[in-house]
Order: C-alpha cells, then sequence, then structure tokens
C-alpha cells in the first residue's frame, strides 16, 4: 500500500465508536499520529481557505471602487463569482483525490493557490487580470481545502467522522472566520487591499504548503479503495443504494437525490434570510444595530449546531438523527416571522437557524460516507457542496426579487417554512443505512474487507 501512496503510511485500527459520550471521547486516542497530523494538515488549509478569505470582501471592497471607479456592487461579483466556480469545480477535484489520492491532489492545488492570492497582487486595478486571478485562487484554494479535507477526515477517522467533519472543517472555518475579520481589517487599513493579499498568498506558500508536504498521508482506507476494485460487483445495475458504489449509481439513489434536496432546501433558506435580514426585519420596525447582532447570535450558535451534530451522526444508528436540526430550520424561520418587535423572539429564531447552519455543514459529507463508501467519495462530495451551494447562492437572490416585488416579509418567511418542512420530511424518507457501512471490530492494522454481494439494499431497509 505504500507503493501505491508514494509514502509511508501508518495502519490505522480505530475502535467502534461507543455509546457512552466518555468512552467516545476516549476512543479517539485509538487514531495513529498519521491520522493527527493529517488532521492538522486539513485544519491549516481550511484556516487558509477561500471560505475563510471571503471575509476580507467586507474590507476590501470600498479600497477597490474608490482606486477604480467601480461601483460595489459589481467589486461584490467580482469576487463572489470565484466563489461559486470553485465549488462547481470540486466534483472535479473529488475524481482526481478518489483516482490519485490525496496528497497528489493538495500539493500542486496548494501551491497553486498561493501563486494565484499572489496573482491578485501584482494585477492590481487591471479588471480583466483581477478578475483571472480571483478565479485562479479561488478554484484552485477550493480544490486545496474542502476537494482535499473531507476525504482525508473520511478515511482517517472512520468511526468519528461526524465530529471530524463538525470540528476540522465546519468549526475551523467559523474560527478562522473570527480571527481573520479584525486582522484583515488592520492589514487593508496599514498596509493596503493589495499587500495584504500579497502577505496571505506567502503565508499559504510558507506554511500551507509545507504542512500539506509534511504532514498529510493517505489513510489506509484511502488506500485500499484505490488499491481494489472496491466497487461491488455489478453495482451500477444495483437498484438503488449499496456501500463503495459509483458516482453514476450513487446520483440515481433514493438516499442522494432525497439528502440533496432537503439539505439545498433547509440551506437555502437559511441564506435567504442572512442574506436579506435588513429587507426582511427592517418592516418590523427593527433597527440596523439589532439585525447585526441577530446576524451574531446566528454565527455563534452555527458553532454549537457544528459540534451537536457531529457527535450525534456518530453515535446514531439512522440518518433520522439529522431530523431535529432540519427541524430547527422551520422553527427559526416562524420565529423570526412572529417576531414583531419582540425581540427575544428574533433572537431565538436567528439561534435556531444558526444551529441548522452549523449542522448542515457536516451533514451532507457524513451520509456521503455512511452511503457510499469511500470509493467514489470525493466526487460525490464534490458534486453535493456544488449543488447546495449553488442552492444558497441563487436563494438570497430569488428572495430579494419576490421582496423587490411587493412580496411581504410575513409572506416569505412563511413560504420558506413551508419549503424548510418539506426538507424535514425528507428525513424520514431516507433509508436504512447500509449493513456492509457499519464500523467492524477488526484487528489492529487491517484495512477494512471489501463489500460483500450479499449485502442488504437499502430500500428494502427504510
Amino acid at each position: 500500500m505504500s507503493a501505491t501512496s508514494g509514502a509511508s503510511v501508518e495502519q490505522a485500527a480505530p475502535p467502534v465508536a461507543p455509546h457512552s459520550l466518555g468512552a467516545y471521547f476516549a476512543s479517539m486516542r485509538g487514531y495513529p499520529k498519521a491520522a493527527w497530523r493529517a488532521a492538522f494538515a486539513v485544519l491549516i488549509a481550511m484556516g487558509l481557505s477561500p471560505v475563510v478569505l471571503m471575509t476580507l470582501v467586507t474590507f476590501v471592497a470600498a479600497p477597490i471602487s474608490q482606486q477604480t471607479g467601480w461601483s460595489r456592487p459589481s467589486v461584490m461579483s467580482m469576487f463572489s463569482l470565484p466563489m461559486l466556480i470553485g465549488a462547481l469545480i470540486l466534483p472535479v477535484t473529488g475524481r482526481f483525490v478518489d483516482r490519485w489520492g490525496a496528497r497528489r491532489v493538495a500539493f500542486p492545488m496548494m501551491a497553486l493557490y498561493g501563486l494565484g492570492t499572489v496573482a491578485i497582487w501584482a494585477a492590481g486595478t487591471n479588471q480583466a487580470l483581477l478578475q483571472t486571478a480571483l478565479i485562479i485562487s479561488s478554484t484552485a484554494g477550493f480544490s486545496a481545502s474542502l476537494g482535499v479535507g473531507f476525504k482525508v477526515v473520511a478515511a482517517w477517522f472512520t468511526d468519528h467522522r461526524g465530529a471530524g467533519f463538525s470540528l476540522l472543517l465546519g468549526s475551523a472555518v467559523g474560527l478562522f472566520s473570527a480571527i481573520l475579520s479584525p486582522v484583515g481589517s488592520a492589514l487593508v487599513n496599514s498596509v493596503g487591499w493589495r499587500a495584504t493579499y500579497l502577505l496571505i498568498g506567502l503565508v499559504i506558500l510558507l506554511v500551507g504548503l509545507p504542512a500539506q508536504i509534511l504532514l498529510l498521508r493517505e489513510a489506509p482506507a484511502a488506500l485500499h479503495a484505490r488499491a481494489t476494485d472496491a466497487v461491488l460487483p455489478g453495482a451500477d445495475e444495483a437498484r438503488d443504494d449499496c456501500p463503495s458504489v459509483t458516482l453514476s449509481t450513487a446520483v440515481r439513489s433514493r438516499a442522494w437525490i432525497l439528502y440533496v434536496l432537503l439539505l439545498a432546501l433547509s440551506g437555502g433558506a437559511i441564506m435567504a434570510v442572512r442574506s436579506n435580514a435588513e429587507a426582511l426585519l427592517t418592516p418590523y420596525g427593527v433597527s440596523v444595530n439589532v439585525i447585526a447582532l441577530s446576524l451574531s447570535a446566528l454565527l455563534l450558535s452555527s458553532i454549537v449546531g457544528q459540534a451537536l451534530v457531529g457527535f450525534s451522526l456518530d453515535r446514531s444508528r439512522t440518518s433520522r438523527a439529522i431530523a431535529p436540526f432540519v427541524l430547527c430550520t422551520v422553527l427559526g424561520l416562524l420565529l423570526v416571522a412572529a417576531s414583531g418587535h419582540e425581540l427575544w423572539l428574533l433572537f431565538g429564531g436567528m439561534c435556531l437557524l444558526g444551529l441548522a447552519t452549523g449542522a448542515e455543514s457536516s451533514m451532507g459529507p457524513f451520509l456521503s460516507a455512511r452511503y457510499f463508501g469511500l470509493h467514489s467519495f470525493g466526487q460525490i462530495q464534490g458534486l453535493t457542496l456544488a449543488l447546495t451551494t449553488t442552492a444558497n447562492t441563487l436563494a438570497p437572490v430569488l428572495a430579494a426579487a419576490q421582496l423587490n416585488r411587493g412580496l411581504s416579509s410575513g409572506a416569505l418567511l412563511t413560504a420558506l417554512a413551508i419549503t424548510s418542512g418539506i426538507a424535514v420530511a425528507m428525513v424520514f424518507l431516507l433509508p436504512g443505512y447500509p449493513t456492509a457501512g457499519r464500523p467492524t471490530e477488526r484487528a489492529p492494522g487491517r484495512a477494512p474487507a471489501a463489500p460483500d454481494r450479499t449485502i442488504e439494499l437499502l430500500d428494502n431497509r427504510s
């Protein structure tokens, strides 16, 4: 297996995640040092990811607009478009990660990410060059962070995937964004927006790239999926979901279709409220300062949601563990719609929306790995993230259009609550987890066994 990866690999044999919370945390000590080094590499990559750097846009939009004469909306569009392109390229990145391994994708993508970020400084106020540099930086950054990170966590932390996705990927974004906000503001004010991007590009090249080279290693489970034909014989003809199936089979399955739709409906509703909060709440007489505080409450509670859903998913035997978090979206929207001048209802509703926001960042990758295994995980999760990101991008635009047409805030919030209610119903239509996907006791140093052809299909287990 080391020959396959091109690097030495420590074998992982973590225990099955136990039922008691104390034993659950204690069992994390069963992972080898290579797993924790890889986790630290993922943490650094996520801390430098384009999702975190998007925090800078708030502070650089005005200086760029003043220097160039471009309108602020056009500047915002220049930064938003690359983010959408970066998300849409993730299925391709996932294909490369599944085929070649995380290391072989992380190294060149992180290097290109750093160079692309430095190119933002070099492009200056040349609109064509600046847009090109932003697209290169964003697409490479998405590939080096999200495109690689989900597969690394899923392969190493097989019995603690929920916690890994929540803490290493979800919470890391919130934590580093909170750090970058004051630091980025100070940098832009002191050295200017171009020098700020130059410094960040150098940090990516001098910190992010060496971290991937020195710390990132392939997990035995990922090597096993590539070195053997882990796809079930005849899986393409399976009626529905099987563990370690191909992308083409997964996207035709009931499980994938349902959880992508429910994440798009619930996540899109939350993003519609976040992006249009001022237009939605000022008709209720809520001041701009209070709206800003309510959005802060949403972001803070999202960190709690990330932690709770990770532990819940790891210790549950059914996908219905996500139901309370999706239900938070419905209840949060209804509370915001009913808030009026009652600020406690507004803040309570925003906190519930925050819990759902944090939880949903881990639901997609966990369900992708749990239903379909690791063989095509990068592609499946990449496509899932691309579709849900697109939905989250379009939902605020559609909501704003309805408000501009005269739809009342209460009517829009009620409509969003109804669509989120449909998402809750979809949770209970998800099939059961595949039998072969359950963690099983295995001897230290052994990779998971290939799936059994006699596995019971999910549709028969509801």
